[in-house]
């Protein structure tokens, strides 16, 4: 704690910004760490990556909070988002949407999967904010409604879809797009709400509210009485 430390050593501000220069310290808010703590973070960011691609080689990756949360669950966010800067932009880390992995690990569709969704998505893409479920989607395709069910969950693993609600799947640019207005409305109101968002996107409340209940399943926002506060990143859904 970097303000603890300046405080007890009557230090001022400026002369703590040059200790740490000089030192060589990444500050990431009121934390200092050494250039050997923050290269022992990376490695267990990397570690933990392979750990997992081990673990469940058929996922396309780590979600960014399961990461944290695997490896350094105490790390605040702006900290892990900026341990995460190097390697993704070095390409030690990559992005595919949502989902981190290592660059050597890919994760392909069998090929009717993929043949299938490419089929399937454009249902998906015509009405983005709120898609046809997996029951109309059987209806107006005449596949059985197992068929598709089984699919999307696989599509979802790969890392193209997600489940916003029971049934209910969006594309991963959806949720990447929804994720930057709930961030925007955050960032004009302090928080989100059901009609703001579901004026952003248009169509009904309801679909609004399992939008933000999904978000908040899934540690982007955490719901605070009938709002919405942001605690993740939108850059974590990939763009």
């Amino acid at each position: 704690d970097v303000t603890s430390y300046a405080l007890n050593r009557n230090l001022a501000r400026a002369d703590l910004a040059d200790l740490c220069q000089r030192l060589q310290f990444k500050v990431i808010g009121d934390t200092a760490f050494a250039p050997a703590r923050w290269a022992a973070l990376e490695s267990k960011l990397l570690a933990a990556l392979a750990a997992e691609h081990e673990r469940a080689p058929d996922l396309t990756g780590v979600e960014r909070d399961r990461l944290r949360r695997l490896t350094l669950p105490t790390l605040s966010r702006p900290a892990f988002d900026a341990l995460l800067a190097a390697p993704l932009a070095d390409g030690r880390i990559a992005q595919t949407n949502a989902w981190l992995h290592l660059p050597e690990h890919r994760v392909q569709l069998a090929a009717a999967d993929r043949d299938l969704w490419q089929t399937l998505k454009p249902l998906l893409d015509a009405q983005p904010y709120n898609p046809p479920r997996v029951r109309d989607i059987a209806k107006a395709t005449g596949l059985a409604e197992d068929t598709v069910r089984a699919l999307f969950k696989r599509i979802a693993r790969h890392g193209d879809a997600w489940p916003v609600a029971h049934d209910h799947y969006f594309t991963a640019a959806t949720v990447a797009d929804l994720a930057r207005r709930v961030a925007a409305l955050n960032q004009r109101d302090g928080y989100a709400r059901a009609a703001p968002l579901r004026d952003e996107i248009g169509g009904g409340r309801k679909v609004a509210i399992h939008i933000l209940e999904f978000f908040d399943r899934i540690g982007y926002t955490r719901r605070v009485r009938d709002t919405h506060v942001l605690r993740g990143n939108p850059e974590q859904f990939g763009t």
